[in-house]
């Protein structure tokens, strides 16, 4: 967080009546530190990516079943945005960009 900004989250949060930041609860800090891991996903998914394009080959692959991760993707990346939380909205917007390739590939390589 930018020094200096601390105390305006902190009234933001208060004056809508949100839980603070961090949270008192033990479990409730532990998630909130663990939703940042979601950017393993959009990693994980790159080698489908690589080997749609370097063997050219998306015959094993369900269009609908991609075009539904990336509306899914697209849908939660807006969410995100809106409610202005970045670990739903970054890990989602990698999301569509490695869904997106891989709905383009399939329909390429099909």
């Amino acid at each position: 967080m930018v020094p200096g900004l601390h105390h305006l989250l902190k009234r933001k949060r208060l004056s809508k009546h949100l839980e603070p930041v961090p949270n008192q609860k033990a479990l409730i800090r532990i998630v909130d530190r663990f939703a940042y891991l979601s950017v393993i996903v959009p990693i994980l998914t790159i080698p489908q990516f690589i080997t749609i394009f370097v063997h050219h080959n998306a015959t094993n692959l369900s269009l609908v079943t991609w075009a539904t991760y990336l509306v899914s993707a697209t849908y939660w990346t807006y969410y995100g945005w809106l409610h202005k939380e970045a670990p739903i909205w970054f890990p989602n917007t990698l999301m569509v960009l490695v869904d997106l390739g891989v709905v383009v590939g399939i329909i390429i390589y099909r």
